[in-house]
């Protein structure tokens, strides 16, 4: 944001990224991480473990953990390769509508739920599963998997009816007019079609990790690689064929990177089921049901708020602080609605998710 602020949108190009700019990116993201680590610490002592630097690394399993992050390495390498392509075909459309920098701040918004959901109440999951995992309780981590899957389920369901419904107004405070937002916002809303698939697939992948295989998830991220690789590489060329017009190509490549994760999510799940058996997807499948059924009209409710107190030409998209404040008076609608409906409906997720929200405030 205050890249943006200081240096404006339009660094699309490599000139246009001075020294000064690059520093700003840079030392921020450091700062993040430095002040990440500065909180860890602070409330270390609540967990009751004591921290002691230990620099003798000589059996610690250094050549297995190399191995592992050795197809780490390589997932890494293949989802660059594979959004370089992307980057390419998009470019396609500069100058004629939304291009590499829509879709760059796009992905940003369509990530805020991930980061702030995902793996905030994934992680602690992911903890417990891989100690069941390594003491070889299977029923337990097929156990930890449904918990895990339904609860990130339930706030995933509203952040994307939220996140849809404010897709005007959010996307304003990555642009610079009320024109450009609308335009970036169909791009953000193919994204948002895989965040749910994305939630499962965070789970799936963790417990091949637990087991302690990074191996089968390089293979289904090349799938979906290919997959992405495949679809950009289809709409470049009905757009070059002048069949698909260059306005609505950032669109078309963002649809295909939704279904390829789509397809990765399907993939690894059925690949998981071979190694540990079902993964009880009979159980889970209901409740992800139900929070669809309660995120629609929250989403709609959202939706006509936006409309009613503000709508394309109101204030909520003249500037980018009032398109901030704007999606977060869309969001509050989306999550009475929402809650409303669960409680109506009397799920016992939403009991569950206060418990685990009550564990992020301050206890006082």
């Amino acid at each position: 944001m205050l890249l943006i602020l200081l240096f404006g949108t339009e660094l699309t190009d490599v000139s246009m990224w001075t020294p000064d700019a690059i520093a700003l990116l840079g030392g921020t993201a450091t700062l993040g991480i430095v002040a990440q680590a500065v909180v860890l610490l602070l409330f270390w002592k609540r967990t009751g473990l004591s921290l002691r630097p230990d620099f003798r690394w000589r059996g610690v399993g250094l050549a297995q953990t190399g191995k592992l992050a050795g197809w780490t390495f390589l997932m890494v390498i293949a989802g660059q390769l594979a959004g370089l392509v992307q980057t390419r075909i998009a470019n396609l459309a500069s100058g004629e509508g939304v291009s590499v920098f829509a879709m760059q701040q796009a992905w940003l918004l369509y990530m805020l739920p991930y980061s702030l959901i995902v793996l905030s109440i994934g992680t602690p999951y992911f903890t417990q599963l891989s100690e069941h995992a390594h003491a070889g309780r299977k029923d337990e981590v097929k156990n930890d998997i449904e918990r895990s899957i339904r609860a990130l389920g339930f706030f995933l369901a509203v952040a994307v009816a939220a996140m849809a419904a404010a897709s005007v107004p959010a996307s304003r405070v990555f642009t610079n007019n009320a024109s450009e937002a609308e335009a970036l916002a169909p791009v953000l809303l193919c994204y948002l079609l895989a965040l749910w698939p994305l939630s499962v697939l965070f789970i799936v992948q963790r417990t091949f990790y637990a087991y302690g295989d990074t191996r089968t998830p390089f293979f289904f991220t090349l799938f979906q690689c290919a997959l992405v690789v495949a679809t950009a590489l289809g709409a470049g060329a009905l757009a070059t064929a002048e069949i698909l017009p260059l306005e609505y190509l950032a669109v078309t490549i963002a649809f295909g990177q939704a279904l390829a994760s789509i397809a990765q999510t399907v993939a690894a799940s059925l690949l998981l089921r071979r190694r540990i058996g079902s993964i009880r997807s009979r159980a889970w499948m209901p409740s992800l049901l139900r929070f669809a059924v309660a995120a629609a009209p929250a989403g709609l409710a959202g939706w006509g708020a936006y409309l009613l107190l503000s709508g394309p030409d109101g204030w909520m998209t003249a500037d980018k602080l009032f398109g901030a404040v704007g999606s977060g008076v869309i969001a509050l609608v989306v999550l009475a609605v929402y809650i409303g409906i669960m409680a109506l409906m009397r799920v016992p997720e939403l009991s569950a998710a206060t418990e685990i929200m009550r564990r992020f405030l301050p206890r006082r």
